[in-house]
């Protein structure tokens, strides 16, 4: 009986470590992306992929669109995701989101954390998933924002 209360005792430290260790990360990894609080409202609209660890991607896009206090994300390559201004007041959003379920290879149907800020005229943008076996994977990605083929941006 010791022996099976001190496994379980075990087991709740452990879940409580990783929850803290995942919630560190998040905490770090969403420092490395910020924003003016006077660009948040310049998110707004069509983003283009100038960079990403992910690989390059010449037609990979992305619109943000304004609604209230949230702002939706939907990607031209299968995700999307809701975000809204940090509740620290932070200067950048954050959120969560999924990639569609027909998405083929590791992504389809997981879900992720989206943080996205801006820094001069780039969109800095960091998706964490999480994986299966507590690690996570982090796409960091670079936007511009798309010009209309009448020079307008859009």
């Amino acid at each position: 009986m010791i022996r099976a209360l001190r496994q379980n005792l075990i087991g709740i430290i452990m879940r409580h470590a990783f929850l803290c260790l995942l919630l560190g990360a998040l905490s770090f990894c969403s420092s490395l992306v910020r924003a003016e609080p006077t660009s948040l409202t310049s998110l707004r609209g069509e983003w283009l992929q100038v960079d990403s660890n992910a690989g390059h991607c010449a037609d990979c896009r992305i619109v943000i669109e304004e609604s209230g206090s949230d702002f939706t994300v939907k990607a031209n390559n299968g995700w999307s995701a809701v975000v809204r201004q940090s509740f620290e007041g932070k200067p950048y959003v954050a959120g969560k989101g999924s990639w569609r379920p027909n998405i083929r290879g590791f992504y389809g149907g997981k879900q992720f954390y989206l943080n996205l800020g801006m820094k001069d005229d780039q969109l800095l943008m960091l998706m964490t998933v999480p994986r299966p076996d507590g690690r996570t994977n982090n796409i960091k990605s670079i936007f511009r924002r798309h010009e209309a083929s009448d020079g307008k941006q859009t």
